[in-house]
């Protein structure tokens, strides 16, 4: 199965509880990381089964450690329009392309890139939900939340990337 707009979409609306089996679910946590992990399978690194000693698939919970998973990365405007990649908002000086390193740093977000929109998890206290929005939204929320000029990146998508089957 590959990572469709119709895929994307059955998760719109969605709180982390309704995706997370293993109880990694409070408000008040970032789930950006954790909603990408469980519905690409990157169940590597800290993720919400092995810190919530769960019993189900997990998710990695650090945008860092997945984009360390990801073997082909740059600028977003690099990146193949026919496919869906993994997108990174972070301050430009937080990030090594040609290293493929991203620093450890609070101010830093992911999402899934397909046909002009983000599709992501939003933890804005009005939403705590996966939503989708254009790219220039996206960047302007985040250049507005962390307050500064922030950088798009984009990355493949890792292997194992086998998607989430949805049973609804």
């Amino acid at each position: 199965m590959n990572v469709s707009a119709d895929f994307l979409d059955s998760f719109l609306g969605m709180n982390i509880s309704e995706i997370c089996q293993n109880g990694f679910t409070d408000n008040e946590e970032q789930h950006c990381a954790h909603f990408i992990g469980h519905i690409l399978q990157l169940d590597s690194g800290c993720s919400c089964k092995t810190l919530n000693n769960g019993q189900h698939s997990g998710g990695n919970l650090r945008v860092r450690e997945i984009f360390h998973l990801c073997s082909v990365v740059g600028e977003l405007s690099d990146a193949p329009s026919n496919r869906p990649v993994l997108v990174f908002v972070i301050d430009p000086k937080q990030i090594d392309l040609e290293n493929k390193f991203m620093a450890k740093h609070r101010k830093k977000h992911i999402g899934v890139f397909l046909n002009g929109e983000v599709y992501h998890y939003s933890n804005n206290k009005k939403n705590k939900k996966v939503i989708k929005e254009s790219i220039a939204e996206f960047l302007e929320y985040f250049e507005n939340l962390y307050a500064g000029k922030q950088g798009l990146y984009y990355a493949m998508i890792p292997e194992p990337h086998s998607p989430l089957l949805r049973n609804d």
